[in-house]
């Protein structure tokens, strides 16, 4: 007590020094002011109990290690035990005489927090009033800045009361007020950059002139201004701002519509006279009008009588078509060289009917001639449109969407005039468009096929060595259809025309020739892949172009890594041993999970070679590695505390050595009542109590994202475990044979075998030992309980994993806990298969 006599004077007339000491993020690291620098660890210790509680756990870490690196064998530490009930003493008394000056703090601290609480709810009704929260506000951006600044400050305040309460363990109010100013400036952000990104493009549009209006470009953008609108925060709906910028660009759709309906051909100056009369706007309709003259019209409140004026004037128009033709066709029919008196010696009364049947197929004939010339006119200027290859630069046919619509067009109007009883006249006519346009309908067909094997093909046997060197035979093939097929298209490019260049004699033939070699190139790829898919099974869990990317690259290891996901459960990557030149070799070090995990590999790794023999050497050594570390973790759990112990093994091992350990301490409970000690599992169960409440206690302090996820996933697991052991004391269950605990999943360390065990009522499963990385696990409900238990079961009897009724996560849990790399596939994509089942066979080969 001596050492510390003068602690609380020292505090008062050196507040600046300790208060560094206990506002430091590592206070244990910090040096102790003054005359206390000289202090033993365990004198220091002491001081840490008294000012910082929080850190005492960090502050014992140090005092290891630092123990650790200067004084191994030092015989010191001996007498650490004893000093350190001496240190736990002093450390209250500390405590008590540190007392008043803390209550002083602490009643200053309350003071300022409810001063600034005072303040912040004025803040927050001055935000609401002053904010720019209305459409018409002059200067958003300024307020927002001027806000932000506020804002800031205030949270500065906020986060130093939160971190002096945090010293001195005394609980706040959340400051609501400010937290929601916070959250509403953002969301008025977001809105003003909306509104100014609206008012720009609707400023842009205004300056068109009428001529030059693109309705459907711009409808286009005010959807998609619209659909930004409504993916606001539903908090902005009720703002004035929100409310003018979604009426601002509803009205404006309607005006659009409008003057789409006004770009009607047959609108006329009368038109516009009696649309200026309707909306009671004054304007001049002119070239130099723009969209802005429009929009004063305000034609999303006249949309009725914007339709009345463009149906009256498209009816209008009709009636002006029929007088031009009336007048054009008696303008040019002479009377002077043919009378009345030569039309009625012909008797025409006679003839009623016949001369009724010559105008009908006049008419007809007419019509026909006229879609025959529509055709001609058609096919003479349509041409082909070609896009170069990527790769070869060789020009290829682009698919042509409104082509082959008009193709099918105008092969239905030639198949139904055929139809006709009067095709007599044009029978050849119409025959031979039609043969033509067979013969390029089915040609442009087979080529874009083709075209589309070739494509993928080409850079496999002309690209890759790899491919080459294993299929002699068939590059050799594919490179005489490679030249053919250029051949072939630059005679195509010759002859702009479709038509002329579709009918060319023998391209058909040609084409279908081509396509028969293209097949056997591809089931000799297809049977080259089968026996990569065989060598390494888990090929066939991927693509055949992901396969082929892999063969192509399988010399070189770090071009295969970005496939490592999809062959394995969880490894993103792989860690290379550096040669003398700093460039990665082929040996790798290491393994690396999606969540940046990185676990060194027992023994290095060799990558030469053939990639389907490397990938399982990878393979085996994942899977020794893993091994590997369970046996050290299962061996030293003991050697340390559990909540240290976990941080020196990854995520996986960690937390099954955890469920091992779960196993082997409840079976020595059951050992313990049979002896004939009733109370032995209700003290496990505070023992698992205790555990989680030290996990617990660690995800409050500071880790890591990666060391967090391990923390909590093993707390989802104990979290199961205790309820087990709760279960099994409410139903006083006495040995270790009952149903309860026979049917929870129980893991088991064989040190005669050096392997992990999985046992579940009758079924025993062998640990897979595949990585599966710092990965969460679903949390155990009666129901996953329950089907995980006959799912494994089921797996023990037959070796089939059952398609999962509830959800895909269930079996993917399980096989976690058996660490077996698991696919889970619905099932309708199992019964009706897709047209390529190369890429879609999930169980073919295994």
């Amino acid at each position: 007590m001596d050492d510390f006599r003068n602690l609380d004077r020292d505090i008062e007339g050196s507040s600046k020094r300790w208060r560094k000491l206990v506002e430091s993020e590592c206070p244990e690291k910090e040096p102790l002011p003054q005359e206390w620098k000289n202090k033993t660890a365990l004198q220091r210790l002491c001081v840490m109990r008294a000012l910082r509680p929080d850190r005492m756990t960090y502050a014992v870490r140090f005092l290891n290690t630092t123990v650790r690196t200067y004084s191994t064998h030092d015989d010191r530490t001996v007498e650490l035990p004893e000093k350190w009930n001496n240190l736990k003493k002093q450390s209250v008394l500390v405590k008590q005489q540190v007392a008043p000056l803390q209550a002083i703090q602490v009643t200053s601290l309350r003071q300022q927090c409810t001063s600034f609480d005072v303040e912040q709810h004025a803040f927050r009704e001055r935000f609401r009033h002053d904010g720019p929260f209305r459409f018409d506000c002059d200067r958003p951006y300024q307020l927002l800045e001027s806000f932000q600044e506020q804002i800031s400050e205030r949270e500065a305040l906020m986060d130093s009361l939160l971190q002096s309460a945090g010293v001195f363990e005394l609980t706040l109010p959340p400051f609501r007020q400010l937290l929601q100013c916070r959250h509403e400036l953002g969301l008025l952000k977001e809105l003003w950059d909306l509104i100014s990104v609206v008012d720009s493009s609707m400023a842009a549009w205004k300056t068109t002139p009428w001529k030059d209006i693109q309705v459907e470009d711009m409808e286009q953008e005010c959807k998609r201004f619209s659909k930004d609108i409504r993916g606001l925060n539903k908090e902005v709906r009720s703002w004035d701002a929100f409310e003018g910028l979604d009426s601002g660009v509803k009205n404006l759709l309607t005006s659009l519509r409008a003057v789409a309906e006004l770009q009607n051909p047959a609108i006329r100056p009368r038109h516009w006279q009696q649309l200026i009369q309707a909306t009671g706007v004054r304007f001049t309709m002119n070239q130099e009008t723009s969209l802005a003259d429009l929009l004063q019209l305000n034609l999303h409140c006249f949309e009725d009588e914007v339709r009345a004026i463009v149906d009256r004037a498209v009816k209008e128009m009709s009636m002006e078509k029929v007088l031009k033709e009336l007048d054009s066709t008696w303008t040019g029919f002479h009377l002077q060289e043919t009378s009345l008196a030569d039309l009625l010696q012909l008797n025409l009364h006679c003839f009623e009917d016949e001369v009724r049947a010559i105008v009908d197929r006049a008419v007809k004939e007419m019509s026909m001639e006229k879609v025959l010339k529509e055709l001609d006119s058609t096919w003479t200027g349509m041409q082909f449109q070609y896009e170069a290859h990527p790769r070869t630069q060789v020009l290829l046919l682009r698919s042509d969407e409104e082509l082959m619509e008009t193709l099918e067009d105008h092969q239905v109007q030639l198949q139904s005039l055929l139809s006709s009883k009067h095709i007599s006249h044009f029978l050849e006519q119409v025959s031979g468009w039609q043969s033509r346009l067979c013969v390029a309908d089915s040609v442009i067909s087979m080529w874009l096929e083709v075209q589309r094997t070739w494509s993928h093909l080409e850079s496999i046997f002309m690209g890759s060595e790899d491919i080459r060197t294993q299929l002699p035979e068939d590059s050799r093939r594919f490179e005489g259809i490679d030249a053919d097929f250029k051949g072939l298209a630059n005679a195509m490019q010759r002859t702009p025309n479709v038509v002329e260049a579709t009918n060319k004699a023998g391209l058909f033939g040609s084409l279908e020739e081509i396509q028969s070699r293209l097949a056997l190139c591809e089931k000799a790829l297809a049977e080259y892949l089968d026996t990569k898919r065989l060598a390494f099974p888990r090929f066939y869990f991927i693509s055949s172009a992901d396969l082929l990317d892999v063969l192509s690259n399988g010399t070189n290891p770090q071009q295969v890594q970005k496939h490592l996901s999809k062959l394995f459960d969880n490894m993103a990557k792989m860690e290379f041993e550096m040669d003398e030149e700093g460039s990665p070799s082929k040996t790798a070090l290491g393994m690396c999970s999606k969540e940046s995990e990185y676990v060194p590999f027992n023994q290095p790794c060799d990558c030469s070679g053939q990639v389907e023999v490397w990938l399982n050497a990878v393979l085996d050594t994942m899977r020794s590695t893993v091994r590997h570390q369970m046996a050290e973790a299962v061996a030293a759990y003991e050697d340390k505390p559990r909540d240290q112990w976990l941080f020196d093994f990854p995520a996986q091992v960690a937390l099954t050595g955890s469920q091992v350990w779960w196993a082997s301490d409840v079976g020595l409970a059951f050992a313990r009542l049979e002896e004939g000690y009733e109370g032995a599992l209700k003290e496990y169960h505070k023992k698992q109590v205790s555990q989680l409440n030290t996990l617990i206690s660690l995800l409050l302090g500071q880790l890591s994202p990666g060391e967090r996820q391990k923390v909590m996933t093993i707390c989802t697991i104990d979290v199961h475990g205790r309820d087990v052991v709760d279960k099994m004391v409410a139903q006083k269950v006495e040995n270790s044979q009952a149903f309860v605990w026979l049917s929870q999943l129980r893991h088991r360390w064989d040190e005669a075998e050096k392997h992990c065990f999985a046992n579940i009522c009758d079924a025993n499963f062998l640990y897979s030992y595949e990585y599966l990385g710092n990965t969460p696990r679903l949390v155990i409900t009666p129901l996953t309980d329950r089907y995980g238990r006959s799912q494994l079961n089921t797996n023990e009897c037959i070796l089939l994993l059952l398609p999962c009724v509830q959800r895909t996560q269930t079996p993917g849990f399980e096989h976690k806990a058996l660490s077996q790399p698991c696919v889970c596939a619905s099932a309708s994509a199992l019964i009706s298969p897709p047209p390529q089942p190369a890429e879609n066979t999930l169980t073919t080969g295994l």
